[in-house]
């Protein structure tokens, strides 16, 4: 892929809680308007026939490549400009922090601690609205391109390095188990 591509990915497995079809949905109403965009999905199940049906189906294959499962995906992490998550359900989105972490940009929707991972450094949809999350990819496309694009990517990583550490881990398991000593 080149410089001027921008590259977004899913890293999910393929299962419908996932909701990649949802997210199939909104890359064929976004390649409408955009052209110089590859979407990259990684994980369990992705280069499965049933996923290249779907993708079939939409007309996507010029758009969309299947990597499957990967053990590299803090590298594919990096190399990505945008990252989306398109759950209908989800508890803590572990792969909003490492995406975040990599100083990836961010779209997701609206399901378990998304809000509250993303802080207000990413864009968040209705789960199952392809049309949203469409617009929410187009509005992180604009900010990937921006000026602004480095100084954005350094917070994502600082929000995650400040908020989500070993420390704070502990502290919250000993509280949710041992009671606060506040």
């Amino acid at each position: 892929v080149d410089d001027a591509t921008i590259l977004i990915g899913c890293i999910a497995r393929v299962h419908p809680a996932k909701d990649h079809t949802t997210f199939l949905d909104a890359i064929k109403v976004f390649v409408q308007t955009h052209r110089d965009i590859v979407f990259v999905l990684v994980g369990t199940q992705t280069n499965e026939p049933a996923l290249a049906a779907e993708i079939q189906k939409r007309g996507l294959e010029d758009w969309v490549r299947t990597l499957g499962s990967r053990s590299d995906v803090p590298r594919i992490l990096a190399g990505l400009d945008i990252h989306v998550l398109s759950s209908v359900t989800e508890a803590f989105g572990n792969v909003l922090c490492e995406a975040m972490a990599s100083g990836t940009f961010c779209v997701s929707t609206d399901v378990g601690d998304a809000r509250s991972i993303l802080a207000g450094l990413g864009w968040i949809v209705p789960a199952g609205d392809p049309v949203a999350l469409s617009q929410a990819m187009d509005a992180a496309c604009q900010a990937v391109r921006s000026p602004e694009a480095e100084e954005v990517s350094r917070q994502l990583r600082q929000s995650i390095e400040e908020r989500f550490t070993v420390n704070q881990m502990v502290a919250g398991y000993q509280a949710a188990w041992l009671g606060s000593d506040d």
